[in-house]
């Protein structure tokens, strides 16, 4: 998130009402240089009204910022299997730091608000989700978008969670433990074998919402047969210091989760656990 000090702008007279912004270039904050020229009638700050001539800004509403989030992209990290027998039971465990959305082809799995808020320096939510009815013989794909919740939030605010010691970008730990109907087991579990890219929610969060861009959708992403060999391989990190803690949400159960230190999927830039 950047505050904006220079603009190219018309400067109002005493007696008008609004200054009109015709562009921004914004360089200098440790991400790629932002240049915004409202073409297309596209406003990627936090107020304002964009109009033929630029960003038209009311004048006389003092100690409001006008704010330029400054942020990587909320990314996709999906994951393709294979089913080859019947399946007994399925079984979703996951810990996000953040909010993510979570999906099993095509279908969603729980809710992304219920990642709640917590502190990630004292205890990780997990959330458990029988997703038996929604596997399939052949391949399969589980997927998700890593919102930034609590975790990574990034406007300034008089509570500082931007500037919390837990804060850090999105990041994803699944387990996925499958039991089939000849008593054997199968898991998938979030590793390098992960496939990321940035996607179309330009910006997210829990205080201004998010700022989507349709067209960067990838069609079919979600599904199996989507070929993902042009994503980036996931990357790992260490995620939240504390271990997982376990709670229920709505009809969804608890369960053990596995603390043997898989990692999980994220992209190039975008840290996950």
């Amino acid at each position: 998130m950047r505050r904006i000090r220079t603009a190219r702008s018309a400067l109002p007279s005493k007696e008008a009402e609004s200054a009109i912004v015709h562009g921004v270039r914004v360089s200098g904050s440790g991400s790629a240089a932002v240049t915004v020229d409202f073409a297309g009638g596209d406003n990627p700050f936090t107020g304002g009204d964009v109009t033929g001539a630029g960003l038209v800004v009311a004048s006389g509403v003092r100690g409001v910022d006008l704010v330029l989030p400054i942020e990587s992209p909320a990314p996709l990290v999906r994951r393709a299997f294979r089913v080859t027998k019947p399946i007994a039971s399925a079984r979703l465990y996951v810990a996000g730091a953040g909010m993510p959305r979570l999906s099993i082809n095509g279908q969603a799995v729980g809710s992304p608000l219920g990642a709640g808020f917590t502190a990630y320096d004292k205890r990780v939510l997990t959330y458990t989700h029988d997703v038996t009815a929604l596997l399939r013989r052949g391949e399969n794909v589980a997927d998700a978008e890593l919102g930034r919740g609590w975790y990574g939030l990034t406007d300034p605010n008089e509570w500082y969670f931007h500037a919390a010691p837990w804060h850090g970008e999105p990041a994803l730990k699944a387990q996925l433990e499958i039991a089939y109907a000849d008593g054997t087991r199968e898991t998938v579990a979030t590793d390098g074998s992960w496939r990321t890219v940035s996607g179309p929610t330009l910006n997210d969060s829990v205080h201004r919402g998010e700022r989507f861009d349709a067209r960067r959708v990838p069609a079919g992403w979600d599904v199996p047969g989507f070929r993902d060999r042009k994503w980036q391989a996931a990357t790992l990190v260490a995620g939240p210091a504390r271990p997982p803690r376990r709670r229920q949400f709505g009809n969804d159960r608890t369960g053990r989760f596995d603390r043997s230190g898989r990692g999980g999927g994220g992209g190039a830039g975008h840290p996950c656990l």
